[in-house]
């Protein structure tokens, strides 16, 4: 758990990274402070390195604060780093759904890959508001593209993926480039539903 006061008139950058893998990173614009939840570095490949970088403005007279703790891994909540396929958290069905929360920070997206979907079923996504964040909710590919989106409510409010075939069951959260969700998490769940014969399946915008 890492929270950065940077110092006045500065726009921080914050890494962090065990030899050359990079387990999170954070930029926020002038005077924000960037603050980083259940970060799961793998201690045992080498020492943690946590990198600092003013990105854009200089007050060398000023003093930034930063401070570190460790906390146990929060039950029910995804684990960085994920946010990419290569990385994407397990989301397992029990009983037909799969529920975890995720923290946000500026920059942030998480992915998750659901567990357990047979390929002829399908999946609806939905994630729940936080307030004053302006949640994003995407199907990805197996390359991590996005085909389709949910991105019409506005901050505070969830966002809804109907149902569609379970492919390689991925799924991005993000918020806006300044949105934060640190100290409450939003919430996704997974939803297993069966096909109905006489409707069409995404994806179906193309050849």
């Amino acid at each position: 758990r890492l929270e950065l006061a940077p110092a006045q008139d500065v726009a921080p950058s914050l890494k962090v990274a065990v030899g050359k893998e990079l387990f999170a990173e954070a930029r926020g614009a002038k005077n924000d402070e960037l603050r980083l939840r259940n970060v799961g570095v793998d201690t045992a490949a080498g020492a943690v390195a946590v990198a600092l970088r003013a990105v854009e403005g200089r007050s060398p007279d000023a003093r930034w604060v930063l401070h570190v703790g460790l906390e146990p891994p929060l039950d029910g909540a995804e684990r960085e780093p994920n946010n990419d396929v290569a990385h994407a958290t397990p989301l397992t069905l029990q009983g037909g759904t799969a529920q975890l929360a995720g923290f946000l920070w500026p920059g942030d997206a998480d992915v998750y890959r659901v567990v357990g979907a047979p390929p002829e079923a399908e999946l609806a996504f939905d994630v729940d508001g936080v307030d004053k964040v302006d949640l994003k909710l995407e199907r990805l590919g197996a390359d991590g593209r996005s085909w389709v989106r949910a991105d019409d409510a506005g901050a505070g409010q969830g966002e809804l993926l109907p149902p569609a075939r379970a492919g390689e069951a991925l799924v991005r959260v993000s918020g806006r480039a300044r949105d934060t969700a640190f100290d409450a998490p939003y919430r996704l769940t997974a939803t297993l539903t069966q096909p109905v014969p006489d409707e069409e399946r995404e994806p179906n915008d193309g050849p």
